[in-house]
């Protein structure tokens, strides 16, 4: 009986602390609005985000210009790529404030109107010196309305990222549970826990290098444009990072208390253990 309670406090331990790292991982790539702008600035810094980004404004900027320059504009499209994504580089500031007042907006619901002529004007200060038929300013409001309010399904999810840490404390809470549950003495009663959360740990990695395996098949098998390729690439690299840290951590600590499990209790406990001497003679 006993050992069945084990079981099942350790899948449950092992299901929450799975939980945990997701929610945590979540929180930390967008939970915030410093978080969720680090990781946009972070895929910027990659090769293929910032390359994606430049390419989606220059296409727009061919798109919009007139069909006599099109062609002339196609030809110089690598130039300008080059320019818009050293602009945008250089953008990392405004961009963050950006994306700060968008994720206030939302969390608070409320309407707000978030000033894009920081990040776009240097885009186009860059373009129009490659070429000149690229207006260096825009002519219509450079200002992205956010309604907060209609979008409470997202504001609902970064609620439930803020609760990462109850996740982690109940996860917590549990695996002591299932230390206290195996109905085992002294240091090998950790040895449940550890193995408890050894599993979503190791499933968190396996995921994570999964997920190169996801970016090359969606790379030779994506049937959009280039752009949505690369930029998802770059996405799906930065949380790779992120939940490799989430799960080396965990497993770490998974690491160390099978580890200890395994220690006599007077090596861990730095004390001799008392032996029961000879009879003593009448």
């Amino acid at each position: 009986m006993r050992t069945f309670a084990t079981a099942l406090a350790g899948i449950l331990a092992g299901c929450l602390a799975f939980l945990a790292m997701s929610l945590t991982l979540g929180w930390w790539t967008a939970g915030t609005a410093s978080n969720l702008s680090a990781s946009v600035v972070s895929v910027l810094d990659t090769s293929g985000g910032a390359t994606a980004l430049a390419t989606a404004v220059v296409d727009q900027a061919v798109n919009a210009a007139p069909e006599a320059d099109r062609a002339a504009l196609a030809e110089r499209a690598p130039m300008l790529t080059q320019a818009a994504g050293q602009a945008l580089a250089q953008a990392r500031e405004p961009l963050a404030k950006a994306i700060g007042a968008t994720f206030t907006a939302i969390a608070d619901g409320v309407r707000v109107a978030v000033d894009l002529g920081p990040v776009l004007r240097p885009v186009l200060a860059a373009m129009n010196r490659v070429d000149p038929s690229i207006p260096a300013t825009m002519d219509g409001p450079t200002s992205l309305d956010v309604d907060g309010s209609a979008l409470g399904v997202i504001a609902t999810v970064i609620t439930v990222l803020g609760l990462w840490w109850v996740a982690v404390l109940v996860a917590v809470a549990v695996l002591v549970g299932t230390a206290f549950a195996s109905g085992t003495t002294g240091w090998r009663r950790l040895r449940p826990s550890g193995i408890a959360l050894a599993v979503p740990a190791l499933l968190v990695i396996l995921l994570a290098l999964l997920s190169w395996l996801a970016t090359s098949s969606l790379a030779t098998s994506a049937s959009g444009g280039e752009v949505a390729v690369l930029l998802a690439e770059s996405v799906i690299g930065v949380v790779r990072t992120k939940a490799l840290v989430v799960g080396l951590i965990a497993g770490l600590v998974a690491a160390a208390l099978i580890g200890t499990s395994f220690m006599p209790p007077g090596r861990a406990t730095g004390r001799a253990v008392a032996r029961p001497g000879p009879p003593a003679s009448a």
